[in-house]
């Protein structure tokens, strides 16, 4: 059957780019989508909004296989989705109304929360709307609505009240939309994997294996580290490097985050251990990258399925 693949094609380093998806990501996706015997069409969604829609609906593909992070706005994931729906095709992950939601950091957290699953406390500061309640510090500050570690480096990290204002007018002068801050949690970064209809759909929790020349000193995973740094600085690791009863406490939460929030298809949640083994929920990214090294990719092949298996499982699941 033919299968669109719909994404935004990173082009240059510039942190706008940040998400998008390289040609060797794109070219992957091709080969595993022609290898589960599909007809796969590259369809670009960075240019107008007409253009691309116009191409979906010339093409009307059986299945949408959907990377697409959008360029613009607090709902930008949300953008390709909403108009998969309205024009009646099927598509892989999740939909407009699930994308919305996780695009909100804060507000993911207040789901989550509400199931039960334990978050780091933190506040959501908007220029103009009064200043949170929020944590004894230190601190931690990021963009809300952004992903791919954008706006997140050493000087996150805050312990003066003085410190903390500087990094809250820093960071609304370039993310006026708004900055979480939370209460900074020493520990170690955990990631786990959710496939849709897969047995297991929760997979085996993991880790980041990190060069030391470039580790950071509050143990972050920071732009730096994301889209800097060389591919083979920073690795996923599974199992993940935290003892295994605190592995299964993280795919507990993962388990009750997905139920929580309506994450379809494939999702990524991401948890931080505190040093004396507290998991807390940080976010959930309902756009995952499909880049074949990323950690999802690695969990499945523990699993015992390979890059190709999980992507033509996410077709037929869609098409179904």
């Amino acid at each position: 059957m033919k299968v669109a693949l719909t994404h935004n094609l990173r082009r240059t380093a510039e942190e706008a780019e940040a998400e998008f998806d390289t040609p060797e990501t794109i070219a992957a996706l091709c080969r595993a989508v022609a290898e589960a015997g599909h007809d796969a069409v590259p369809v670009e969604v960075s240019g107008s909004i007409e253009t691309w829609t116009a191409r979906l609906w010339e093409l009307r593909p059986a299945v949408v296989l959907n990377s697409a992070e959008g360029l613009r706005g607090e709902a930008r994931t949300a953008l390709v989705p909403a108009v998969l729906e309205a024009l009646g095709l099927r598509f892989t992950g999740s939909g407009a109304r699930v994308q919305v939601l996780t695009q909100d950091k804060h507000l993911t957290k207040l789901c989550v929360a509400a199931a039960g699953v334990p978050v780091i406390p933190g506040g959501l500061v908007r220029a103009g709307h009064g200043d949170p309640a929020l944590p004894p510090g230190p601190w931690f500050v990021k963009p809300n609505f952004e992903g791919s570690s954008k706006g997140i480096s050493e000087q996150s990290v805050v312990a003066e009240r003085v410190g903390l204002e500087a990094a809250l007018a820093a960071g609304l002068a370039l993310y006026p939309e708004g900055i979480l801050v939370e209460q900074f949690v020493p520990g170690t970064d955990v990631t786990i994997g959710f496939v849709e209809g897969q047995d297991p759909e929760i997979l085996t929790p993991c880790s980041y294996e990190i060069a030391a020349a470039w580790m950071n000193r509050y143990r972050i995973y920071d732009y730096r580290l994301k889209n800097v740094a060389p591919d083979e600085v920073v690795q996923p690791v599974c199992p993940a490097r935290v003892p295994p009863e605190i592995r299964q406490v993280v795919a507990r939460h993962a388990q009750s985050a997905v139920k929580a929030l309506g994450l379809r298809g494939l999702a990524r949640l991401d948890f931080r251990v505190r040093d004396d083994g507290e998991v807390f929920f940080v976010e959930a990214n309902a756009t995952p990258s499909l880049e074949p090294g990323s950690s999802i990719f690695v969990a499945a092949r523990v699993a015992g399925r390979s890059y190709g298996e999980v992507i033509a499982h996410l077709i037929s699941h869609a098409a179904a």
